[in-house]
């Protein structure tokens, strides 16, 4: 049940979405960078990896990279058996081929064969003790996704207008309006290097540069953005490396 986008047409699908990839992580760094205290060259840019921006930049015909790109279908073959030879998600596999009935494999037939599973990172000693910003179904979670989409946080599902609540306490370090990709978004500067980010918001209650408490309400949600229902895109980052949320997160 993740958010998706229509992708774009190019006319070089392989050097358009490298290039385009590699613009977003850049403009990732520069304002990453600002959040966490480094001197800008010039204003910040309202615009880091998130993966919306990267579902956007990927051409419909490109194939994943990773340890497999294919597989042709044998007599045995289930999409069970074949997610666990590859260590990648059921649901993916049949998401990335268009299978909705997993019995209705023929054989013979080519799959794409998506990322696999990466090995959860260790947590960060000495982390802050983080809250939930909000509770809800997540839709997508942290890490390498089909097609070599990355997530750089987790998407949560929720009710238009439900409170956003800050995951600590810190200072406002951006805050921008109507952003192409993520809407209504802030970032939260706390102690050490760490930074959290609320994209896609209804409306934002704090302003740039000001105080806020951990539990502190800092928005609504809303549909802001290039989504297709409320939600919040959350991210927690270390000296702008994204980590996994759900490492952080009470269980």
């Amino acid at each position: 049940m993740g958010v998706t986008a229509k992708h774009m047409e190019w006319s070089k699908p392989v050097k358009a979405y490298s290039r385009i990839q590699s613009m977003v992580v850049l403009a990732g760094v520069a304002l990453l960078a600002t959040a966490c205290g480094a001197p800008p060259d010039r204003p910040p840019i309202p615009v880091y990896n998130a993966p919306n921006a990267i579902r956007q930049a990927t051409p419909p015909t490109q194939q994943p990279t990773g340890e497999a790109r294919s597989h042709i279908v044998s007599p045995g073959d289930t999409i069970y058996s074949l997610a666990n030879r590859y260590r990648v998600q059921q649901d993916e596999l049949m998401r990335l081929n268009g299978i909705s009935d997993p019995t209705t494999m023929s054989i013979g037939t080519v799959l794409i064969i998506p990322e696999p599973i990466r090995p959860r990172q260790q947590p960060i000693t000495g982390s802050p003790s983080f809250q939930w910003p909000l509770r809800g179904a997540i839709t997508q979670r942290f890490g390498v996704h089909g097609r070599g989409i990355q997530s750089d946080g987790i998407s949560i599902a929720a009710r238009f207008d439900t409170p956003v609540l800050a995951a600590f306490g810190g200072e406002v370090a951006f805050v921008g309006t109507n952003l192409r990709t993520f809407g209504n978004m802030l970032l939260i500067k706390h102690d050490s290097g760490w930074v959290t980010a609320y994209a896609h918001l209804g409306s934002i209650s704090v302003r740039d540069g000001q105080r806020v408490a951990r539990g502190q309400q800092v928005g609504l949600v809303g549909q802001s953005g290039r989504v297709d229902a409320p939600q919040l895109h959350f991210q927690i980052r270390h000296f702008r490396q994204p980590v996994d949320p759900l490492n952080y997160l009470p269980r």
